[in-house]
This record gives structure tokens, sequence and C-alpha cells, in this order.
């Protein structure tokens, strides 16, 4: 079935997008988020998550891990395609876009925090909208396609979050609704999980795997806040990164060539400053501006040394 594409949000440093600079490793997977939050400084240190169901979470991270391109190339401007194929929804529910198929789904209402595991997110940006799959329910940890992601799973595709992604691109939030055009995903409807907890202060940050797996986990992204807390970020380290987060990191990048605006949008010359910091703890790729998992290996590689 045609499923047109979201539309493309702007990007203020934004440049022609090459090729990702390698594959997703097949069997690189991502931690349990709850066992990736604790810290190593001593018991109670930090709050544990409670117990959650992240059966969808584990299906869309398998799915990403088998389907990093689509159909051998960018899943970008193809969120509901993302949709109707993850979802495995009837032929009669494919719609030519997004905004499309947000006007005949069941909007309940526009807190995402109240939204189900399995729930559709939706967006007015450009001609074609925008949609992303709640995880976890509660809004923090959606599946879509998109450049604008809090962790990229393959190319522009992973997860990030309503208030997040609303911040990154302007794009105006419409709500969530449990189907998309009548079809919903089995295993969806659950309980929402609460969001990964922040580490309190003077809790140390567990050491990221992606140096060894190349797939930026949450002990990633919470050692990327703690990068952009040593350049003026106020935030809390709980692995959500937001706008203030990425400006935090791009004032960091400024050491290592970064020319562009603080404005917590990242785009290629973001990029291309993270792939020159990588260089200096064994990345050896090219500095195109286009993170793959070799990127990810030498920047881990720095985080580490936090």
């Amino acid at each position: 079935a045609a499923v047109a594409p979201d539309a493309r949000a702007p990007e203020t440093d934004a440049a022609p997008t090459p090729a990702p600079d390698a594959a997703v490793p097949p069997d690189a997977r991502t931690p349990e988020l709850d066992s990736a939050v604790t810290p190593d400084a001593g018991p109670n240190c930090a709050p544990e998550a409670p117990p959650c169901d992240r059966a969808l979470y584990d299906r869309a991270r398998d799915y990403a891990t088998a389907y990093p391109l689509r159909d051998g190339a960018t899943w970008h401007l193809w969120c509901a395609s993302l949709m109707w194929r993850f979802g495995e929804f009837p032929e009669a529910s494919a719609r030519p876009s997004a905004i499309d198929a947000a006007a005949e789904s069941d909007i309940r209402g526009d807190d995402p925090m109240l939204a189900p595991q399995g729930a559709l997110h939706w967006w007015d940006i450009g001609a074609d909208g925008h949609v992303g799959m709640d995880l976890l329910g509660g809004g923090h940890t959606l599946f879509m396609a998109t450049r604008h992601l809090r962790e990229t799973w393959g190319d522009a595709i992973g997860i990030n979050g309503v208030s997040a992604y609303s911040a990154e691109t302007g794009a105006t939030y419409l709500g969530w609704s449990p189907d998309y055009v009548g079809a919903r995903i089995a295993g969806g409807g659950g309980e929402a999980c609460a969001p990964p907890p922040a580490v309190p202060e003077g809790c140390a940050v567990p050491a990221t795997a992606t140096e060894q797996t190349g797939v930026p986990d949450l002990s990633f992204w919470m050692r990327m806040q703690l990068f952009a807390r040593a350049n003026a970020y106020p935030g809390p380290i709980d692995g959500l990164m937001t706008g203030a987060a990425w400006a935090g990191v791009q004032r960091g990048l400024r050491a290592f060539g970064y020319d562009g605006p603080d404005d917590g949008l990242p785009g290629p010359r973001t990029f291309m400053a993270l792939q020159r910091a990588a260089a200096q703890h064994g990345y050896a790729g090219p500095i195109d501006g286009d993170p793959g998992p070799n990127t990810w290996r030498g920047f881990a590689a720095l985080l580490n040394l936090l």
C-alpha cells in the first residue's frame, strides 16, 4: 500500500545527508531500561523503576535491528509507513499521509501522559504530518521515523518523546489515539510505564556499553547529558535528550569545530563535530555528519571517561 512520508522538519544546521558510516550490528540490543539506570555508587543511590511490560519496546527494537533501512534507503519522511508496517495493520487502514490517518483515527485527548502502550501520537507539521507509536505508554518513548531522535536504531528510525519531538521541530501536537484508522497493534493497550528515573545528584552514572556495541543505550544518553552539564546544561541526568541537553552538547562540541547555533536541534554540522571528537577515541570513518555505530563507539569511549 502507498503510505506517504511525514513532512520534513526544519534543521537549522542541515546539510545533504550522506550514507551511514556503518551498518547496525544485527546482534546489538539496547539494555533493559530499568537495569541500565542502576548506579554503581552504593545501595539506594537511585530509585528503582517499577515493574513494567517492555514486550512492545523489545518488538520495536527487534524490528529496527531487522530493518534499519526502508527498502534499502532511509526511513526519513516515511513515518506513516513505519507505523503501518510495524503495526501489521490491514490494507484498509493505509492512508496517503500521517495527517490523513490522524483525521480517521479516534483521538482521545492531548495529554500524552494518559496514553497507553501501543497508542499513536499525531502531529501537524508540513503537508503530511507526523506519527509515532508509544512503546511504554505515557508519551516518553515513541517509535518513529525521523531525523529527530533521542536514540537512533538505524537510518532515521528510533525513539523520541512527545515533548522533545515537539520542541525540536515546532510541530503542533494533535493528541493520541489507541488506533491507526481503526486498527490496533497486537499487544497494545497496556498500562503506561514510568519514565526512566533520574540519577540523584552525587550518584555515579553507569558506563555505557555503546563503546562495544555501537548502539546508543540509556547510559550513553545519560553520559551525553553529563557532557552537556559541563557546558551549562541545567537539567536532570535521566537520558531524555531535550533541546536544552542538545544545546549543552553543541556548546561542548565547539572544542571540536562545531560552528552552528546552540539551538538544541542537532543536524549534520553538530554530528560532524561529534565525529571529530569520536576520531580522537578510535573512530576512523568519514567526517560526514551522518553518525552510525562506529561514530557512537568512538564518542562513547570519550563519554566513558567522564
